[in-house]
């Protein structure tokens, strides 16, 4: 009830949104198509997607397997990468895309690249 979902579209331009302290209650954008609207709320669900597959990272060109959906392939056991001494944490290497298991995906590949005595080192995952 009252709630609109636009699938597909995308703001072009925010044309009124007001000033902190106003009165006002709404927001107005000008959408891709044209159309304007007028609303009290406004939630964008943009989407993320891994970008290991992108020329620019220059993964693959430094040996880093990187499936066609983007994802860097991981040893789960220490986070190293195809690449010597090339590791990966966080959205690169999958679910779940989380800031805390990434911060904890990031200590524990630095614990593996550190990790001395040539022994296997458990990272827990």
């Amino acid at each position: 009830s009252g709630v609109k979902v636009l699938e597909g579209t995308s703001v072009s331009e925010f044309t009124y949104v007001p000033p902190p302290g106003a009165d006002d209650e709404y927001i107005e954008m000008k959408l891709n198509d044209g159309s304007s609207m007028q609303t009290d709320l406004f939630f964008a669900a943009t989407g993320r997607y891994p970008v290991g597959k992108h020329d620019e990272t220059g993964l693959e060109s430094a040996g880093v397997e990187v499936a066609d959906r983007g994802m860097v392939g991981i040893d789960k056991k220490t986070l190293a990468t195809s690449s010597k001494n090339v590791y990966a944490a966080g959205d690169v290497i999958g679910a779940p895309a989380l800031a805390s298991t990434s911060m904890e995906q990031a200590q524990r590949a630095v614990s593996a690249m550190f990790h001395e005595g040539g022994g296997d080192v458990d990272v827990g995952m």
